[in-house]
């Protein structure tokens, strides 16, 4: 599985890390140390779609939506039938699935829940609404603890990074410049950074593999090294843009 280093600071000047700090306290995730992150503190998964996501939902869900097709098909085939004859027939149907449900509730229950999700949220369960909303497939990792004097959050994601997530993050700062850059852990073949403000994007630098190649240092260090050239740069622009 490839991992993405991500890496998020305010700034270093005393009011960015006065916000720094706070913002450490409330996405920290529950019983970890100060530096961890909960992404459900940012975009949070409904309840309702905390179900398998698996063989076992997908199972239950044909289950559920064969009764559903053929409920709907029985409907219209008896639209215009006798009403004596039309209730024997939905009674026979009824009947059928109620035997089915009873061999099978756990299954039924989970494909009953699926559906009425996908009804709801557009997705049976929490897999395919993260995918969408967080922009990954599960929870931050590997992140650094930090302390009272730290300017830099560090935490991993699966695969990808999460622009979706500091996006959100900046909304809960709208005075505060985030600066959010992410690399790959495992190639450094993808190696990126947005600075937000008030949740939107103001400047964004992304990377392409031929140009991290012509890079002589190793890549993942000197994006977001202290007292490196790109960093030099990031840094007088902000100090402008902070002074307009």
């Amino acid at each position: 599985m490839n991992s993405i280093i991500n890496y998020i600071t305010f700034g270093t000047d005393d009011a960015s890390l006065a916000a720094f700090q706070f913002m450490l306290h409330e996405v920290r995730a529950e019983g970890q140390p100060l530096g961890s992150i909960d992404f459900n503190k940012l975009i949070p998964i409904p309840q309702d779609l905390n179900i398998d996501a698996g063989f076992s939902t997908d199972y239950g869900l044909n289950l559920y939506m064969s009764f559903i097709t053929e409920s709907a098909a029985l409907s219209k085939a008896t639209l215009f039938a006798p009403e004596a004859e039309c209730s024997l027939i939905v009674e026979a149907h009824l009947a059928k699935w109620d035997a089915v449900e009873k061999k099978d509730p756990e299954s039924w229950s989970l494909g009953e829940k699926a559906f009425q999700n996908i009804q709801k949220y557009g997705f049976p369960t929490w897999l395919e609404w993260v995918k969408l909303n967080w922009g990954t497939t599960e929870n931050a990792y590997c992140c650094g603890a930090l302390d009272k004097d730290s300017d830099i959050m560090t935490f991993q994601t699966s695969r990808t990074a999460v622009p979706k997530l500091a996006a959100e993050l900046s909304k809960r700062f709208p005075k505060q410049e985030l600066t959010y850059s992410w690399a790959d852990g495992d190639t450094g073949n993808r190696l990126g950074r947005m600075i937000f403000r008030n949740g939107k994007p103001i400047e964004t630098d992304i990377l392409d593999k031929a140009s991290i190649l012509e890079k002589a240092t190793p890549v993942r260090l000197w994006w977001f090294m202290e007292g490196s050239p790109y960093h030099k740069q990031a840094e007088k622009k902000r100090h402008q843009r902070q002074e307009r």
